[in-house]
């Protein structure tokens, strides 16, 4: 179990009750990252899909996706802990779980052509 714990100990006698509580958190770390694209090969344009496990999310854990073709990184998970590490374009509030799938288009690069002529 990680996180946030509330410990509650009760003595009771036939004179009294005395309650005592006490709060603690319990900080893992993330173990276990996995990643699956299920051995498609898919053509630009159809949808992708990649799997994301994790034996253990930890406490505060940011999770960061960089597709690789240029499109904007999707981030995860504790909001604030992302902001300290990243400058964030999307932030999605998905909550984060052991076992994700994600999917992501991947479309051609436009092909950009220069044309420079020369006078002479």
């Amino acid at each position: 179990m990680e996180g946030l714990v509330n410990v509650s100990v009760t003595a009771i006698n036939l004179f009294e009750s005395v309650t005592l509580e006490l709060f603690f958190e319990i900080s893992g770390i993330v173990r276990g990252l996995e990643l699956f694209d299920f051995g498609e090969v898919k053509p630009m344009g159809h949808v992708q899909t990649v799997q994301v496990n994790l034996y253990s999310l930890g406490v505060g854990t940011c999770l960061m996706i960089a597709w690789g073709d240029k499109t904007q990184f999707e981030f995860m998970g504790e909001e604030a802990v992302c902001a300290s590490k990243y400058e964030m374009e999307y932030f999605s509030n998905r909550p984060l779980e052991l076992q994700m799938n994600f999917t992501h288009v991947y479309m051609p690069l436009e092909l950009q052509i220069n044309f420079t002529h020369v006078y002479m």
